[in-house]
């Protein structure tokens, strides 16, 4: 159990804000120095497979366009001509449900919705053009003359919706889909060469069990699909995948993932350290001990002191498990680490029921001892500077907690974060659900990856 020590922390809770670590000082009073501020607003990821936008969607999922009028590629918005958006790289007019999806000067309208060009006036649309209820319908003579994803109909540039149910385009058209309908959730965030891989479960629409993906970057914001299909699936029909965990190790790249709902956790190896083949799966974890509840789910691992540390979280969010092995035969850990009162916190964060999805982060303190920090989903109430109205509310945030590396992992002693939790986004003054993180450094600041009803967001640290 983690041993409670709490110290002052003079600081305003950050209520209205998508919010992050604090500066605050280590367990010694010596400052911590990995991503200790706090973040700026979580912001959702783009997860593209074969250039489809995958969404929990009920959106048409695509566009008719010209047979021939070819996309352009793109990695930014900024590339492509209004009112065209840059989709999982290619330059087409952007199917959307709401305007902040739409780059600037374009506004989400029409039938289907998608992001047009904003008007006033119709001088402002081009030759011949015209401004109908605040959006550019421009005139068009040929299909080059509009945007990929519209058809030159009647001289004016128009949208036709198409998906495999119908409605279809007409001959000579194409139906380019913008999304494939899907949920993903439980990421790992690892680097790759100068990008980052994330690997995710994958439930696709009208499936029944969940498959492991790998998506690549280059920005931390866009990730394709690398390879297009899934990288493991179960080997037996009704078996549902989840939670991956990715570890980069000198005998190869392992993969621990959830097993049909914490009936078991797995371990695939890619002997070549790629992490895109896996040539053998192995029985990591199944529940024993009496607090597991029947249940071991949501691991991560990570290389700690020459051994490979697992955490796991047992039961029903009853309490986070640790066990270390160096040859990769792990034992059930006798009693949890953390447990949801040792997050209790009147005075910040309280009514604490369940801990979830925990994420492990080895980092090194100003004072040069090194740190194994938790990350973890939390159910509670996180306080708000004044209190009442509908702040008061139970959710899931992200909190975290930490250990001094100065002796056997397993008896490691651990402290909770005098500011938790340290992720917890606030939408229309309500709080938002977010767990299952995964933290990684790039491109100079800390990527912090969480779950939400959404999807997959991301806040950095320091923010922008």
């Amino acid at each position: 159990m983690i041993a409670l020590r709490r110290f002052a922390l003079a600081c305003a809770l950050l209520a209205f804000s998508g919010c992050g670590f604090l500066d605050t000082d280590g367990v010694d009073g010596t400052p911590l120095g990995d991503g200790l501020s706090p973040y700026g607003a979580a912001e959702p990821i783009e997860l593209c497979v074969d250039g489809a936008r995958v969404m929990d969607t009920t959106r048409p999922p695509g566009l008719c366009h010209a047979e021939g009028h070819e996309a352009a590629a793109c990695e930014r918005d900024d590339e492509c001509t209004l009112p065209e958006s840059c989709v999982c790289g290619r330059c087409v007019v952007k199917l959307c449900e709401f305007s902040t999806e739409c780059p600037e000067g374009t506004v989400c309208s029409g039938s289907p919705r998608r992001c047009q060009l904003r008007c006033e006036a119709d001088e402002e649309c081009g030759h011949l053009g015209v401004c109908e209820n605040g959006t550019c319908v421009r005139a068009c003579a040929a299909q080059t003359q509009c945007g990929v994803g519209e058809l030159c109909l009647a001289a004016r540039c128009r949208a036709i919706a198409c998906g495999p149910t119908g409605p279809n385009c007409g001959p000579a058209e194409v139906c380019t889909h913008q999304f494939l309908s899907a949920e993903v959730s439980g990421p790992s965030v690892v680097p790759a060469g100068d990008g980052l891989a994330l690997y995710a479960a994958v439930l696709t629409d009208g499936a029944s069990e969940r498959v492991l993906y790998r998506f690549v970057s280059r920005d931390g914001l866009a990730f394709f699909a690398e390879p297009s299909a899934p990288i493991l699936t179960a080997s037996a029909s009704g078996v549902d995948l989840a939670q991956p965990s990715a570890l980069a190790t000198d005998e190869g790249f392992l993969l621990f993932y959830e097993v049909d709902g914490g009936a078991a956790i797995d371990l695939a190896i890619d002997p070549s350290g790629e992490g895109l083949s896996f040539e053998s799966t192995r029985v990591g974890l199944t529940p024993s001990s009496a607090w597991e509840n029947g249940r071991v789910g949501a691991p991560s691992a990570a290389w700690v002191e020459g051994q490979i540390v697992l955490l796991y979280e047992g039961g029903d969010g009853e309490g986070i498990g640790l066990t270390a092995s160096a040859d990769g035969a792990f034992t059930n850990a006798a009693s949890p680490v953390i447990v949801p009162g040792d997050l209790e916190d009147p005075a910040r964060f309280s009514d604490v029921t369940e801990v979830r999805a925990p994420f492990a982060y080895v980092s090194r303190a100003e004072s040069g001892r090194r740190v194994l920090r938790i990350y973890l989903g939390a159910q509670g109430i996180a306080r708000p500077a004044s209190p009442g109205g509908t702040f008061d509310q139970s959710n899931l945030s992200i909190a975290a907690v930490g250990a001094y590396l100065d002796g056997p992992v397993e008896s490691l002693d651990f402290t909770p974060h005098p500011a938790n939790p340290v992720l917890g986004r606030v939408q229309n003054f309500r709080p938002q659900d977010e767990s299952a993180p995964s933290l990684v450094h790039f491109a100079g600041k800390y990527w912090l990856y969480v779950d939400t009803p959404e999807g997959i967001y991301v806040a950095r640290n320091p923010a922008d």
